[in-house]
């Protein structure tokens, strides 16, 4: 997540049911409401690179199904979206985004799953890091060569994350509950987190070779 005046938007589950909630609209004139009962929330701040953010298809999070539908926001930017589109011959779509293909990607697997995630992911060039959250609270963090920073609460049995440190401290801050003790988890490039509606938290890796080697030329 980023902070910016551009749409601010969020993905959760309600009642087993997956809602994002989305408006182009700048972050401070965005209004609403969260269930009581949610207990995992996606959120993302659109810097546009491609795609109008004015026509709302265009923004994150994105939603998909893969056996069971998803929500997908990426931090970064990809440079081979319209050669994977052919390749992998992804249906046409209207929206213009070019994170859009992962979300393509991750339906052609038909699953969710470290196995999926990883075939959907090593194909991409450019920069990201990405955050998947199913219908059944399960959140998945996929860290790329986009920054990254993740702390746990083990008391309040809450993890929180955003793009940078210095992001989140100050949304902690704001919510007063920084100085409560919490561990920063350490990820590196590849990682691959799931965190289930408990809590419990576990760990696969893909390939990041064609994130580390791209040539912006070649793509467009």
């Amino acid at each position: 997540v980023q902070t910016c005046a551009l749409p601010i938007c969020i993905a959760y589950n309600h009642s087993g049911h997956l809602t994002v909630y989305k408006r182009p609209y700048p972050a401070h004139l965005m209004r609403f409401r969260l269930p009581d009962n949610a207990v995992c929330i996606m959120g993302h701040t659109r810097m546009t690179t491609q795609g109008d953010e004015k026509r709302n298809y265009n923004n994150h999070p994105f939603e998909g199904t893969a056996g069971i539908p998803f929500a997908l926001a990426h931090n970064g930017v990809l440079y081979n979206d319209l050669a994977l589109r052919k390749d992998k011959k992804l249906p046409r779509t209207r929206i213009e985004t070019d994170s859009y293909v992962a979300v393509q990607l991750l339906a052609q697997q038909g699953e969710l799953s470290f196995r999926s995630i990883r075939s959907a992911v090593e194909p991409l060039r450019g920069t990201l890091t990405l955050s998947v959250l199913d219908s059944r609270d399960n959140l998945y963090i996929i860290k790329g060569n986009n920054p990254l920073t993740l702390y746990h609460f083990p008391r309040m049995s809450l993890y929180v994350y955003a793009s940078t440190e210095a992001i989140l401290d100050r949304a902690l801050m704001r919510l007063g509950i920084l100085s409560i003790d919490h561990q920063k988890i350490d990820t590196t490039c590849g990682d691959i987190l799931k965190i289930d509606s408990s809590g419990a938290m576990e760990h696969g890796i893909f390939d990041t070779t064609n994130l580390m080697v791209y040539d912006y030329r070649y793509f467009r």
